[in-house]
Protein backbone atom coordinates (compact mmCIF):
# COMPACT_ATOMS: atom_id res chain seq x y z
CA UNK A 1 0.00 0.00 0.00
CA UNK A 2 0.69 3.37 0.13
CA UNK A 3 -0.55 6.34 2.11
CA UNK A 4 0.79 10.11 2.49
CA UNK A 5 2.30 10.37 5.99
CA UNK A 6 -0.89 13.09 7.43
CA UNK A 7 -2.38 9.68 7.47
CA UNK A 8 -0.12 7.84 9.12
CA UNK A 9 -1.34 8.20 12.73
CA UNK A 10 -4.60 7.36 11.70
CA UNK A 11 -3.51 4.38 9.82
CA UNK A 12 -1.66 2.84 12.65
CA UNK A 13 -4.34 3.21 15.47
CA UNK A 14 -6.35 1.12 13.26
CA UNK A 15 -3.74 -1.57 12.99
CA UNK A 16 -3.19 -1.52 17.17
CA UNK A 17 -5.43 -4.44 17.78
CA UNK A 18 -2.50 -6.78 15.86
CA UNK A 19 -0.96 -8.55 18.67
CA UNK A 20 3.01 -8.45 17.10
CA UNK A 21 4.96 -5.44 17.45
CA UNK A 22 3.66 -2.60 14.48
CA UNK A 23 7.47 -1.07 12.75
CA UNK A 24 8.02 1.93 11.37
CA UNK A 25 10.93 2.23 9.57
CA UNK A 26 13.26 4.97 7.59
CA UNK A 27 16.19 5.45 6.37
CA UNK A 28 17.43 7.94 8.92
CA UNK A 29 16.40 8.41 12.58
CA UNK A 30 15.07 12.26 12.52
CA UNK A 31 11.71 11.82 10.98
CA UNK A 32 10.51 8.76 13.34
CA UNK A 33 11.02 11.20 16.19
CA UNK A 34 7.86 13.45 15.21
CA UNK A 35 5.20 10.80 15.04
CA UNK A 36 6.54 8.97 18.07
CA UNK A 37 5.88 11.78 20.30
CA UNK A 38 2.78 12.27 17.93
CA UNK A 39 1.47 9.06 19.26
CA UNK A 40 3.13 9.42 22.94
CA UNK A 41 1.11 12.35 23.62
CA UNK A 42 -2.51 10.42 22.05
CA UNK A 43 -1.46 8.19 25.37
CA UNK A 44 -0.34 5.39 23.00
CA UNK A 45 3.30 3.27 23.97
CA UNK A 46 5.28 4.02 21.39
CA UNK A 47 9.65 3.81 21.35
CA UNK A 48 12.13 4.56 18.59
CA UNK A 49 14.23 0.75 18.59
CA UNK A 50 18.23 1.71 20.03
CA UNK A 51 19.01 2.32 23.47
CA UNK A 52 22.63 3.10 22.85
CA UNK A 53 21.26 6.18 19.92
CA UNK A 54 19.97 7.78 22.97
CA UNK A 55 23.03 7.62 24.98
CA UNK A 56 25.16 9.17 22.29
CA UNK A 57 22.93 11.89 21.80
CA UNK A 58 22.81 12.23 25.02
CA UNK A 59 26.46 12.53 24.84
CA UNK A 60 26.45 14.92 22.03
CA UNK A 61 23.96 17.03 24.39
CA UNK A 62 26.23 17.28 27.37
CA UNK A 63 28.81 17.86 25.75
CA UNK A 64 27.59 20.92 23.96
CA UNK A 65 27.48 24.14 25.69
CA UNK A 66 24.05 25.90 27.13
CA UNK A 67 21.51 24.33 29.12
CA UNK A 68 18.45 27.00 27.91
CA UNK A 69 17.38 25.42 24.62
CA UNK A 70 18.08 28.12 22.23
CA UNK A 71 21.83 28.78 23.52
CA UNK A 72 22.33 24.89 23.50
CA UNK A 73 20.82 24.60 19.91
CA UNK A 74 22.93 28.31 18.91
CA UNK A 75 25.89 25.55 19.75
CA UNK A 76 25.04 22.61 18.67
CA UNK A 77 24.95 24.48 15.02
CA UNK A 78 28.16 25.59 15.19
CA UNK A 79 29.59 22.00 16.48
CA UNK A 80 27.23 20.46 13.58
CA UNK A 81 29.35 23.47 10.74
CA UNK A 82 32.88 21.82 12.26
CA UNK A 83 32.26 18.53 12.32
CA UNK A 84 30.37 18.59 8.64
CA UNK A 85 33.72 20.72 7.28
CA UNK A 86 36.24 18.38 9.29
CA UNK A 87 34.11 15.15 7.19
CA UNK A 88 34.17 16.61 3.83
CA UNK A 89 35.44 13.48 2.11
CA UNK A 90 32.84 10.55 3.74
CA UNK A 91 29.77 10.55 2.38
CA UNK A 92 28.47 8.24 5.07
CA UNK A 93 30.03 9.87 7.76
CA UNK A 94 28.51 13.45 6.98
CA UNK A 95 24.69 11.64 6.76
CA UNK A 96 25.37 10.26 10.31
CA UNK A 97 26.49 13.70 11.76
CA UNK A 98 23.17 15.31 9.57
CA UNK A 99 21.41 12.79 11.08
CA UNK A 100 22.42 13.15 14.71
CA UNK A 101 21.60 17.28 14.37
CA UNK A 102 18.55 16.85 12.94
CA UNK A 103 17.45 14.33 15.10
CA UNK A 104 18.13 16.56 19.06
CA UNK A 105 16.73 19.63 17.12
CA UNK A 106 13.58 17.61 16.38
CA UNK A 107 13.59 16.42 19.63
CA UNK A 108 14.32 19.81 21.22
CA UNK A 109 10.62 20.86 20.26
CA UNK A 110 8.91 21.74 23.57
CA UNK A 111 11.97 21.76 25.45
CA UNK A 112 13.11 24.84 27.72
CA UNK A 113 16.60 23.29 28.53
CA UNK A 114 19.27 20.58 28.37
CA UNK A 115 17.80 18.13 31.37
CA UNK A 116 14.23 18.32 29.63
CA UNK A 117 15.35 16.97 26.05
CA UNK A 118 17.55 14.45 28.12
CA UNK A 119 14.66 13.39 29.88
CA UNK A 120 12.59 13.01 26.72
CA UNK A 121 15.58 11.27 24.94
CA UNK A 122 15.51 8.88 27.94
CA UNK A 123 11.77 7.73 27.65
CA UNK A 124 11.70 6.92 24.06
CA UNK A 125 14.93 5.39 22.86
CA UNK A 126 14.79 1.75 24.06
CA UNK A 127 15.70 -1.87 22.76
CA UNK A 128 12.47 -3.43 24.18
CA UNK A 129 9.49 -2.85 21.93
CA UNK A 130 6.54 -1.32 22.48
CA UNK A 131 3.50 -1.99 20.51
CA UNK A 132 3.71 0.96 17.58
CA UNK A 133 8.46 0.85 17.42
CA UNK A 134 9.77 3.03 15.15
CA UNK A 135 13.62 2.00 13.84
CA UNK A 136 16.14 3.10 11.78
CA UNK A 137 16.09 0.21 8.74
CA UNK A 138 20.03 -0.26 10.50
CA UNK A 139 18.23 -1.11 13.60
CA UNK A 140 15.65 -3.48 12.25
CA UNK A 141 18.02 -6.25 11.00
CA UNK A 142 17.25 -9.73 12.18
CA UNK A 143 13.26 -8.48 12.93
CA UNK A 144 10.10 -9.17 11.10
CA UNK A 145 6.42 -8.03 11.80
CA UNK A 146 3.26 -8.72 10.16
CA UNK A 147 2.81 -4.65 9.31
CA UNK A 148 5.61 -3.02 8.61
CA UNK A 149 5.57 0.39 7.70
CA UNK A 150 8.46 2.17 5.32
CA UNK A 151 8.15 5.92 6.23
CA UNK A 152 9.65 8.31 3.37
CA UNK A 153 10.99 6.11 1.17
CA UNK A 154 12.69 8.69 -0.70
CA UNK A 155 15.40 8.83 2.05
CA UNK A 156 16.90 5.73 -0.02
CA UNK A 157 19.07 5.75 -1.41
CA UNK A 158 20.79 8.93 0.45
CA UNK A 159 21.74 11.75 -1.35
CA UNK A 160 25.04 11.50 0.63
CA UNK A 161 25.96 8.48 -1.18
CA UNK A 162 27.87 8.89 -4.13
CA UNK A 163 30.50 6.13 -4.06
CA UNK A 164 29.99 3.25 -6.06
CA UNK A 165 30.41 1.21 -2.47
CA UNK A 166 28.30 3.64 -0.67
CA UNK A 167 25.65 2.73 -3.21
CA UNK A 168 25.81 -0.69 -2.95
CA UNK A 169 25.21 -0.27 0.72
CA UNK A 170 22.13 1.64 0.03
CA UNK A 171 20.88 -0.95 -2.01
CA UNK A 172 21.28 -3.42 1.08
CA UNK A 173 19.61 -0.92 3.38
CA UNK A 174 16.66 -1.10 1.10
CA UNK A 175 16.60 -4.90 0.54
CA UNK A 176 16.93 -4.99 4.06
CA UNK A 177 13.29 -2.50 4.59
CA UNK A 178 11.11 -4.02 2.12
CA UNK A 179 11.95 -7.62 3.40
CA UNK A 180 10.97 -7.43 7.36
CA UNK A 181 6.80 -7.74 6.52
CA UNK A 182 5.17 -10.83 6.81
CA UNK A 183 2.27 -9.72 5.73
CA UNK A 184 1.43 -5.92 4.97
CA UNK A 185 3.91 -3.31 3.67
CA UNK A 186 2.92 0.39 3.65
CA UNK A 187 5.05 2.76 2.04
CA UNK A 188 4.67 6.35 3.65
CA UNK A 189 5.04 9.22 1.08
CA UNK A 190 5.18 12.58 2.37
CA UNK A 191 2.51 14.51 1.37
CA UNK A 192 3.33 17.17 -1.48
CA UNK A 193 2.29 20.77 -0.22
Amino acid sequence: EYINDNVLLSNLKAHLPNKDPIYVLCRNNYPLVKPCFELIRNGINATIRGAEIGKNLISRIRATKGTKIEDFLKNLKIWMNKEKMNLESNDKSIEMLMDKYDTIVALSEDCNNTDQLIAKIDKIFSDKDSKICFSSIHKIKGFESNIIYILYPELMPSTYAITEEALEQEKNVQYISVTRSKDILIYVQKLKE
